[in-house]
């Protein structure tokens, strides 16, 4: 899939900003990336195979990864 800027925009939290390099960013995007993911598959209706989850899932596991890789 070919991810536009205009997507990749959309798919930033409120107040998260990608070209930040402070690292008391870098780790609270992480942390907060990391309970959402830890959170949302938690609150999703039990044998729920719906492709929206999924995708919001990777795109926050996308984020946490994208986080991971600016850490000093």
């Amino acid at each position: 899939m070919v991810t536009t800027d205009l997507t990749r925009k959309r798919s930033l939290l409120p107040g998260e900003n990608p070209a930040s390099l402070h690292p008391g960013d870098i780790r609270h995007w992480i942390a907060v990336y990391t309970e959402l993911l830890r959170t949302i598959p938690a609150l999703a209706p039990a044998g729920d195979g719906g492709t929206l989850l999924r995708d919001r899932i990777e795109g926050l596991q996308q984020r946490l990864d994208f986080w991971k890789r600016r850490r000093p």
